[in-house]
């Protein structure tokens, strides 16, 4: 049986390109959503929410888009010492 790959830990160049616009997506639907961002500013303290799942999802980003780096990185020094 072939071992499952981590979209997380292993991400590929699709893997990371899904998670960035899907997140910077859900990013602008959140914010849109959730508050009145045209009439009034979403820094409130009632959004606290919001901001919570905006750090979480933004925290994602950064992981696998790192993780994304790290593997490119260490694809081109194992390359190159070959």
């Amino acid at each position: 049986m072939k071992p499952q790959r981590n979209w997380y830990e292993n991400p590929t160049k699709n893997d990371m390109l899904f998670v960035v616009i899907g997140g910077l997506t859900g990013f602008i639907l959140l914010l849109l959503s959730m508050t009145n961002f045209f009439n009034e500013s979403p820094f409130k303290t009632r959004y606290t929410f919001m901001y919570l799942l905006l750090l979480g999802s933004g925290m994602t980003i950064f992981h696998v888009c790192k993780n994304y780096f790290k593997k490119m990185v260490e694809q081109v020094f194992t390359e190159s010492n070959c």
